[in-house]
């Protein structure tokens, strides 16, 4: 009698595990349901729709918690036909993989000025929400994020868009290890009312990704994103750049052949540049701004390719960009290791501090003659300890009291 019961109760459970794995997976086919929207309106919260490959001509809204799963990225294709935004998430814990994502256009007015931009995905007041593994092109926002927290954008192709990935008055997003091309990169935004911010995009991470021809934007009031290890190269325009903003730490990332500079502050206070590779951009740091640190970073071969034909590893421009601390870091064979410009009606450049104290120390300088015989605060006693004897002089009123002789990151 066991064996029997025995049999009778696993074949109830195959059943039952079986009628779970239907009841949870809606296995999208053409001739059933005709489209995505229509698979998404019958489906449950929690289910998982499985898209066959083709092409779908949609402009498809996602107001419960799904996952949305294209067969193939390459050939399940959804295309807005350049008359709206593509996928307009509306709701929490939602999943968005394994398509082409294309054609969103833009929306006129009528005399044919931009308005504004569609996009490709659209996250609206979402939560928890991720979009992985789908290919995007050709859209005015390749992903949005509006009033959105917790969410991750990974593993995505992003190309031909005006804007890559805009997150709007958004916090404590990941956006990792994404492949983007030939469009404006990654903006960082707050939702503003005459000049106030209604809400800023804060704690954002944005680490890994591979761009090429794109950058990142930080603009007014969005403050403690991090940017690390991202390898941004042959753009135009800044790769990085931080607009009145504050307490953004940018670290790790590979900068390189820019044809401008490689990262720009503008009116920026209290963020930290370090651990960053800038070689062979037309300006390694641009800063407008105070009370910045600057250490560790690698700022090498940057020479005057861009429009102004200043190449240098930093430029600072006015007397307003004072009180930045920049040291440890290894200036090697720029044009100009520093350029410090006096504005309009200025008499004198700003002040800042090139060193980190005698224990510390202060930069490498490829171009520093002095010699190293002596050590300690005054540099007085006898014996070497890697600091420069005398001090490295940027201008009248600004040096190094303690260069290193030895560059700290590069090696030939």
């Amino acid at each position: 009698m066991k064996k029997p019961m025995l049999a009778i109760m696993f074949t109830t459970f195959l059943i039952l595990t079986l009628a779970f794995v239907l009841i949870n997976q809606l296995d999208w086919k053409e001739p059933k349901i005709g489209t995505i929207q229509k698979a998404i309106d019958e489906a449950k919260p929690g289910d998982r729709i499985i898209i066959k490959t083709g092409t779908y001509y949609e402009h498809i809204v996602v107001d419960k918690t799904i996952s949305l799963i294209g067969e193939d990225r390459k050939n399940t294709i959804i295309d807005g036909n350049c008359t709206g935004t593509v996928i307009h998430v509306k709701s929490n814990n939602t999943i968005i993989s394994g398509f082409t994502i294309r054609n969103s256009g833009i929306k006129q007015d009528k005399r044919g000025y931009i308005v504004s931009y569609y996009e490709g995905v659209c996250f609206d007041k979402s939560y928890n929400c991720s979009i992985s593994g789908n290919d995007i092109t050709d859209n005015g926002y390749g992903i949005s994020l509006f009033w959105s927290a917790n969410n991750t954008i990974s593993g995505n192709y992003l190309s031909r868009n005006l804007n890559n990935i805009v997150l709007e008055s958004s916090k404590y997003n990941e956006i990792y290890g994404n492949n983007m091309e030939n469009s404006g990169g990654i903006v960082i935004v707050g939702t503003y009312q005459e000049q106030h911010v209604l809400g800023a995009s804060t704690n954002n991470i944005i680490s890994g990704n591979n761009m090429t021809l794109c950058e990142i934007r930080i603009f007014k009031d969005c403050s403690y994103n991090v940017i690390s290890g991202n390898n941004i190269k042959e753009h135009v325009n800044p790769s990085i750049s931080l607009q009145s903003t504050s307490n953004n730490n940018i670290s790790g990332n590979y900068i390189t052949n820019n044809l401008q500079c490689g990262i720009s502050l503008s009116n920026a206070k209290y963020n930290r540049i370090s651990g960053n590779n800038i070689t062979n951009n037309g300006i390694g740091i641009e800063i407008d701004g105070s009370n910045n640190i600057i250490f560790s970073n690698l700022l090498r071969e940057n020479k005057g390719k861009n429009s102004h034909g200043n190449g240098a590893g930093i430029v600072i421009r006015g007397s307003k960009s004072k009180d930045n601390i920049i040291y440890n870091n290894d200036f090697v064979d720029n044009d100009q290791h520093i350029i410090n410009f006096i504005l309009n009606g200025e008499t004198q450049c700003p002040i800042n501090i090139w060193d980190d104290g005698y224990l510390n120390g202060g930069n490498y300088w490829s171009d520093y003659i002095g010699v190293d015989l002596y050590s300690g605060l005054y540099q007085n006693i006898a014996g070497s300890d890697g600091i420069g004897d005398t001090p490295y002089i940027i201008d009248e009123i600004n040096q190094d009291h303690y260069p290193l002789m030895n560059a700290t990151y590069y090696k030939e």
